[in-house]
Parts: C-alpha cells; sequence; structure tokens
C-alpha cells in the first residue's frame, strides 16, 4: 500500500478526532451532569482506553486482520457516541461512554501498526503520513472553531460531525487492499523460509523470538512518567485555557496552534532518524526536557504570549516524542506482534498516565491550584526523562532494519501470492 494511502487514511482519522476529544467533556456538561459525574465519566473513559485496545489488537494480530478491525472500531464508537451525546442517565452514559472511548481508542494504535508495517518501520515516510494526520486534525480544529459547524453548546453539532466523519473514514476503509499477512510471514520465519534480523548481543538468536524484551519494557514504564506529567497539558489544559486565559470558544484555535508545531518536527525528526541515523530514543529524550520547560512556563506566567510559546513546544513534547516512540516500538517488535505492541504503548504508556493524571490533576486544581499542578507534573516528565538518559545505552541495543532484509519478506510475501 502506498504512501499517499496511508497518508489519506490518517487524514481521515485524525480529522475524526478534531470533532471527538476537544469535546467530551462539554458534551457531557451540556447533558447536565454535574462536575464529580463528568469526571466520574471521563476516567470511566480513560479505563476503558487501557483495556478494550490490547483485547482488540490481540485479535487482530492473531487473525492478521487489521483493515476490518479499524472500520468496525470506528463504526461501533460511532453508533456509541449517540447515548453518549443524548442521554441524561448516568448509567447509560457510563456504559456507552466505556464502549464508545475504547473502541476509538483502538484506532490510534491500530492505524500505526498498519503504517509501520506496511512502510517497514521507514522512519521518513512515516513522519509523512503522520504529518498528513496532523494536518486533517489542525484543518478541522479550525474549521470548527471558525465556522460554527460545531457549536460547544449544542451536541447535535458534535454528534453530527462526528458521525460524518467517521462514516467517510470507515467508507475509505472499505477501498483498501488487504494490509499484510502476518500470520503467513510467521509461518515462514518458523519455516525457515524467511530470512530474518538477529540481535546486536547474541548473533544466533533470531530478532521474530521473545516479543517484548528488556529495553522494551524500560522504554514503556519511562514513556509512563513522561505522559503522567503530560496528562495536565492532554486532559486538564482545556479548563485552564477557559478559567486563567479567559480564551472562551476560542480555545479550540489554541489547541490547533499547538498541533501546527508538531507538523514541521515530525518532518524533520523523522528524516534524522532513517537519512542520518539517529536514534529515535534521542528524540524521546528531547521531548522529555521540552515537556517539562512547557509546563513550567504555565506554572510560573499566565501571560498570553508566554502561552502561545508554551503552545509551540507541542512540536517537540508531541512531534518529536511520538516519532521517536513509534519508531522505537517499530524496530523492537517483530511484525506479527506490532499491533499489540502499538497498543501496549498506548494503553500503558498513555492512557493510564492519562486516567490517573486526570484524576490527581482534579483534585489537585480544586485544592491547590493550577500552579502548582504544572510544577508537580514536571517533576513527573523530569522522572521519565532521567529513567531515559540512565537506560539509553541499553535503549539502543537493536539496529535498524536491514533494507535488504526487507526486500527478502517482500519478495517472499509476492512469490507465494
Amino acid at each position: 500500500m502506498s504512501v499517499a494511502r496511508i497518508a489519506i487514511l490518517d487524514f481521515l482519522f485524525y480529522l475524526s478526532t478534531a470533532a471527538f476529544y476537544p469535546y467530551l467533556q462539554l458534551v457531557l456538561r451540556n447533558n447536565g451532569f454535574p462536575h464529580s459525574e463528568v469526571g466520574l465519566i471521563l476516567a470511566i473513559g480513560e479505563a476503558a482506553s487501557v483495556v478494550i485496545p490490547l483485547v482488540v489488537a490481540n485479535l487482530a494480530d492473531r487473525t492478521g486482520k487489521k483493515r476490518i478491525s479499524v472500520i468496525l472500531c470506528t463504526l461501533l464508537s460511532a453508533l456509541l457516541f449517540i447515548p453518549v451525546t443524548k442521554s441524561s442517565s448516568v448509567w447509560i452514559t457510563l456504559a456507552a461512554m466505556f464502549f464508545c472511548r475504547g473502541l476509538y481508542s483502538c484506532l490510534n494504535p491500530l492505524l500505526d501498526a498498519v503504517a509501520t508495517t506496511c512502510l517497514d518501520g521507514d522512519s521518513g515516510r512515516y513522519s509523512i503520513v503522520r504529518t498528513v494526520g496532523t494536518l486533517g486534525y489542525v484543518l478541522a480544529c479550525f474549521f470548527f472553531g471558525l465556522s460554527g459547524a460545531i457549536q460547544s453548546d449544542s451536541n447535535a453539532t458534535v454528534l453530527r460531525a462526528f458521525i460524518v466523519a467517521s462514516a467517510v473514514l470507515g467508507v475509505y476503509c472499505l477501498t483498501l487492499p488487504k494490509i499484510v499477512d502476518t500470520q503467513r510471514i510467521s509461518k515462514r520465519v518458523a519455516a525457515g523460509d524467511t530470512p530474518v534480523f538477529k540481535n546486536q548481543d547474541d548473533a544466533q538468536r533470531p530478532r521474530y523470538g521473545a516479543h517484548y524484551e528488556k529495553p522494551l519494557i524500560i522504554f514503556i514504564i519511562a514513556t509512563f512518567f513522561l505522559k503522567l506529567g503530560n496528562s495536565a497539558v492532554e486532559r486538564l489544559l482545556s479548563s485552564y485555557m477557559t478559567e486563567v486565559m479567559n480564551l472562551g470558544d476560542s480555545f479550540i484555535n489554541y489547541i490547533a496552534l499547538g498541533s501546527v508545531s508538531e507538523i514541521f518536527l515530525m518532518l524533520i525528526v523523522g528524516r534524522l532518524i532513517q537519512k542520518r541515523g539517529k536514534s529515535p530514543v534521542l528524540f524521546v529524550i528531547i521531548g522529555g526536557f521540552a515537556m517539562i520547560a512547557r509546563q513550567m512556563i504555565y506554572a510560573l506566567s499566565s501571560s498570553l504570549v508566554a502561552f502561545i510559546i508554551a503552545q509551540l513546544l507541542h512540536g517537540l513534547t508531541f512531534g518529536a516524542l511520538h516519532i521517536g516512540s513509534i519508531m522505537f516500538i517499530a524496530r523492537n517488535v517483530p511484525k506479527e506482534n506490532s499491533s499489540v505492541a502499538m497498543s501496549i504503548y498506548t494503553c500503558i504508556g498513555t492512557s493510564l498516565p492519562n486516567l490517573i493524571g486526570s484524576l490527581l490533576g482534579g483534585a489537585i486544581i480544586e485544592n491547590i491550584g493550577y500552579s502548582f499542578m504544572f510544577e508537580l507534573y514536571s517533576g513527573f516528565a523530569l522522572a521519565g526523562t532521567i529513567i531515559l538518559l540512565v537506560s539509553y545505552r541499553n535503549l539502543n541495543v537493536y539496529p535498524s532494519m536491514d533494507k535488504r532484509v526487507v526486500s527478502c519478506i517482500q519478495n517472499s510475501s509476492e512469490t507465494s501470492s
């Protein structure tokens, strides 16, 4: 599958996220739920995003049906979003949010697995794909914010935008070719018909051996602390923008501003990893330091200029960090386990810290204030960065995939077809 087709897939997915994530809290508030119940419902959704993607990813890897998994998760999450936007019953909303949020959270790791598998771990091409996805998110945010297509006090407009975007994504997926039959590749590896990588530290041990080795475990632990620190930005910055910065409904435009900065950084980082041979972990560390700086700016200043500078750091705290993380996983996990590995990164390295960070941050804001929260969360980011620095040499054990091996795998697959 070509880079262009994968890029369009990412573009449509991130376009739909612009009609989903920024408005979840507002949708629940519009249904008349008090802040305590809104927090509980959102926390249930975060919990689902920790559990459900692991189950779905495991099924996708076992069956090799990544494309069908993407289609089903897209359509089911759109249908389940209907009771989320319309129900005033806390129990119905809790159940609908659990499955809606959980299934929708499956899409990110599944699409990353599709991209890295089809592109053979090429960070340069993956960064182009991911940049096009961000472009879809940015354009949608600006469109919704400036056109009035979505009104923050109207759940009907949010629902309509999300269903239309999801339907377009689902229909486009139907036009895609079958992605990669990873089960067939696994059988060839077992039979000795397909050359595989050898680990740098043990030439006799095939790369398609243990799925999740020490470097990946260390990396996920470090990512947990990084994302725990960043949860203040991911989940609690909207209220800061409206309550402290007094940005009102224009907050969505400042979210888009941060996303604009990541476009250039992802392209640069992808090229440096692929063409210059730079370590993916290096850019995760740079993202960690930028995360610390961003949190401290929020903590020490509430001026608009300082806020804009902090938002522009999103290019490092997400763009550089994300490309580095995905490429690290792509180079350290066999293709036939890519969906589960990406889901572990998303669930344990992103969703779980967001769940903990949201609950802890809400209590801190209510009792102490935003400044202390940002200072504390910068400490979490510092802890993750230190883990990466201390373990840097262990995290660079595996070489990137040799192009001759990629070509051999592709030729083998084409021959049997």
